[in-house]
């Protein structure tokens, strides 16, 4: 609508003329004047980009059913493209966005014309099409792989390896990247004659619900809904991206659950759920890269060929479901850009996300549809209610309506009550409404819907054992968003046998949920629970911090026998922690636990217990290092620093800037991880602390080493290692050694280079630190073939690479394999390429992880 009264008469004159020429080119009287207005009145179906949309998406949902008019559907989509998207409207960073993703849409939409078009044997048509398309983009992999096989299904072996070899050499110049494994083991099969075209390109054959499923369990009571389920309905049928917002409690994820399940045929090749943490006590939303690389994983991708970069990642998961038909559910999302990398390009798929928020971002940048959850109806609260009780007839019409209308329809209130009600059929139900009244009262339940939830919960509480009880109180302690019987009996002070009985009795009235060995509560649970705290409660958080602090230093000592120092109080007299035998046991417990242990970090100083931030980051230091968990590892230690700053503590500061310098140093961001190294070194001179000034020289020595200034890494090392032998610490000597020897290596000096490492073997073997004897070996290895010696370097950097496997050492993994690959070449033996490609798989893995 355009508004002439603040326009002068003859600027808004040359206006009409204007946009009667734009808009009504054929005297079609698409533009109106109404009064001193222009009211611009278009039908949808004359938008090209919503007839693009709409043809896609009923050329993906016929595919595979009937071939044929999915071709002609594509085409006539293909057809509405004239020129450039949005051309004409200048730059801008939505515009451009906007571009690129429209973009992405035609190359979907091409590609799988083409793969339908080869499949159906019209390959001269999809030639022509690929062959344009691959001289503008030959980077694009899925346009290049389509291309290969489509010169290969022809017979023309060469024309798709000199497509491969364009590919290949346009990725190295613009985008310095090597071939994709994909791409790489495509190439081998066009050599090898072993390609599968029709495997490719599919059989045309509809797939069924065949693909990754990982929906969460659907509600065995799942009842009502039956306006939202229709409009999810309609909303699929035009859409790629619905949001589903609404208050906590409203039933979003039980209501997108039932759906997905219910439109399960639609999307054969694979349902997925994730929950992105965005909302909730203690949360942490999950980083859109960590997602990526979940999605990936769910629908088949290895590990080691997920790209590293989240950028790169967005496009491979693109590529990955252009033509395909896939449901993704994003639950708990905290903004429109923890889920933007997520949403497909191309048509058939649908991203289900629910969240607290409207996210209106998803709308103006992927025109996603909005679909707004309120409290039910009367009618579907009366089918919650009664699906807990069982045979309606049992009870009178008024009682039930009077709870549902007491209940303000929440359908977590009403589960609850429901099922406390069906627990316990001694109370009538206007015995149950009276006692919920008067616990909560009228007016506050008239004042504030939400405190029928606190109410509901109350009652039911009330209505459990006092063992029960205290268990559920102190529940709301944890951090989420697990909890496993032992963690539970720590809190609790009991036996894992009562903490287990308890569990199992608030999972039977709602008040927990059960996910496979451990256990859940809903964040609206979570946190009524820790409102009902009491002051005899107050052991219970000291408890749980004891009992991951103490189990995690005892698993992290099997990672590293002698770890730094870090003296301990007893744990409390009912906490047990967890034991394991060997280090493969202390890396699975690290890996189950590690969203709690993460979580408790920050949680320990908003809990009282500020020195357990910095305790509990130290026995997880190993594991994140090894593992290459470096963006956790760097907040992780900023977290603890500051609960050390607060509270005085200049022990727990000198050791959480220690850990923020290691962590910076191993994600490259060498100057800044100095000015905490330096840092650390300063504090443990103050506290007179030889050991922490021999762990930070050694620190250094690493910096240095990665800055090439191998002369001063050498005095850094040498200091290091001076001190662990004044100390009586042979498990750090062996260290020092070590890293003597691979500075001597860097110098080029490796005849020094040689001995120091077999020095440092020898010590490590009388100690307990694996991974030290790894990069001691390794530096042994490496050394040995540049002085032209690999049979004697291959036992060596075989125990190097056994002990990284043994220990969890990713980091160094890739390296030895390298140089294991380097000395088996230099033997003959036909072993050396699989070596490479493990040692690419095992980086890749590596990058993900970071």
């Amino acid at each position: 609508m355009l508004d002439g009264d603040s326009i002068r008469t003859e600027t808004w004159y040359t206006y009409i003329a204007q946009a009667r020429r734009l808009f009504n080119p054929d005297g079609a009287q698409v533009l109106e004047r109404q009064g001193g207005q222009l009211r611009l009145r278009i039908d949808r179906q004359s938008i090209d980009m919503v007839r693009f949309h709409e043809l896609t998406r009923n050329a993906a949902t016929t595919a595979g059913r009937d071939d044929g008019t999915a071709v002609r559907l594509l085409g006539e989509a293909l057809a509405c493209w004239h020129g450039e998207p949005l051309e004409g409207l200048g730059p801008g960073v939505w515009l451009d966005e906007r571009r690129t993703g429209l973009t992405a849409e035609r190359r979907a939409a091409v590609l799988l014309l083409c793969q339908l078009q080869l499949r159906s044997g019209d390959r001269a048509a999809a030639l022509t099409r690929l062959q344009q398309v691959f001289s503008d983009e030959p980077a694009e992999e899925d346009v290049a792989a389509l291309l290969i096989v489509a010169r290969y299904a022809e017979g023309d072996r060469s024309a798709a390896l000199r497509a491969y070899d364009i590919h290949a050499d346009h990725g190295r110049r613009v985008r310095s990247a090597e071939p994709s494994p994909r791409m790489v083991r495509l190439r081998g099969e066009i050599l090898n004659g072993s390609l599968d075209v029709r495997g490719v390109l599919g059989d045309g054959r509809p797939t069924g619900t065949t693909g990754p499923q990982t929906l969460r369990a659907a509600l065995p009571r799942f009842v009502g809904r039956r306006r939202e389920l229709a409009e999810l309905d309609r909303l699929a049928g035009r859409n790629t991206v619905i949001v589903l917002d609404g208050p906590p409690g409203v039933g979003k994820t039980a209501l997108a659950t039932q759906w997905a399940y219910q439109a399960a045929d639609r999307y054969p090749d694979g349902r997925l759920y994730l929950d992105l943490h965005g909302f909730g006590p203690g949360a942490h939303p999950s980083d859109e890269a960590v997602v990526l690389r979940q999605v990936l994983t769910r629908l088949g991708v290895k590990r080691a060929d997920i790209e590293p970069d989240p950028s790169d990642r967005a496009d491979q998961l693109a590529r990955l479901v252009a033509g395909r038909r896939l449901l993704l559910v994003l639950d708990n999302a905290f903004s429109a850009e923890q889920v933007r990398r997520l949403i497909p390009a191309g048509p058939g798929s649908l991203v289900l996300v629910a969240s607290r928020r409207r996210l209106p971002g998803l709308g103006v940048s992927y025109q996603a549809a909005s679909l707004s959850l309120t409290w039910p109806d009367e009618a579907d609260a009366r089918e919650v209610l009664l699906s807990y009780l069982g045979d309606e007839g049992a009870y009178a019409a008024g009682d039930v309506d009077a709870i549902v209308a007491w209940s303000h329809r929440m359908p977590l209130a009403l589960a609850v009550v429901g099922s406390r009600a069906a627990h316990d059929r001694s109370r009538s139900l206007p015995d149950i409404l009276r006692e919920l009244r008067t616990r909560l009262g009228d007016e506050d339940a008239d004042a504030d819907p939400h405190a029928g939830v606190s109410a509901a919960l109350g009652w039911s509480v009330a209505e459990l054992s006092e063992a029960d009880r205290h268990t559920f109180r102190v529940l709301g302690l944890h951090p989420g968003p697990h909890v496993d019987v032992r963690a539970v009996a720590a809190l609790t002070g009991r036996s894992p046998q009562d903490a287990a009985r308890s569990l199992e009795a608030l999972v039977a009235v709602r008040l927990s949920d059960r996910v496979g060995a451990r256990y859940a509560v809903h964040d609206v649970i979570r946190e009524y629970a820790a409102a009902t705290l009491r002051a005899d409660d107050a052991g219970a958080a000291h408890r749980l911090l004891d009992f991951y602090l103490h189990s995690g230093d005892r698993l992290a000592t099997l990672l590293r026998g002698r770890r730094q120092p870090m003296p301990l109080d007893p744990p409390a007299p009912s906490v047990a922690p967890v034991t394991a035998e060997a280090p493969a046991e202390a890396i699975e417990w690290f890996r189950t636990e590690y969203a709690v242990l993460i979580r408790l970090i920050p949680a320990a100083a908003e809990l009282g217990f500020p020195a357990y931030a910095w305790r509990i980051l130290s026995t997880m230091i190993d594991f994140l290092d090894w593992q290459g968990r470096r963006a956790d590892w760097r907040d992780a230690s900023a977290l603890a620093m500051a609960a050390a700053e607060g509270s005085g503590d200049r022990i727990g500061l000198a050791r959480a800037t220690r850990s923020l310098g290691r962590a910076l140093v191993a994600s490259g961001l060498l100057d800044e991880g100095r000015i905490h190294l330096d840092r650390a070194l300063e504090l443990y001179v103050t506290l007179d602390d030889p050991d922490g000034r021999m762990r930070v020289h050694h620190d250094l020595g690493d910096l240095l080493i990665r800055q090439g200034s191998y002369g001063e890494a050498l005095v850094q090392t040498s200091a290091s290692r001076d001190l662990a032998e004044t100390l009586g610490n042979t498990d750090e000597e062996a260290n020092g050694l070590g890293g003597l020897a691979w500075c001597y290596y860097c110098l080029r000096e490796d005849d020094a280079a040689v001995d120091h490492a077999r020095r440092a073997i020898a010590l490590h073997r009388n100690g307990a630190f694996a991974r030290g004897e790894a990069a001691a070996q390794d530096t042994l290895g490496a050394a040995l073939l540049r002085l032209e010696r690999p049979a004697e370097a291959r036992p060596a950097l075989e125990r190097s690479l056994q002990l990284c496997r043994e220990s969890g050492d990713r980091v160094n993994e890739a390296g030895v394999l390298d140089h294991l690959a380097d000395c088996l070449s230099r033997l003959n033996d036909p072993g050396a390429a699989a070596m490479r490609s493990a040692a690419s798989a095992a980086r890749r893995v590596l990058s993900q992880a970071a």
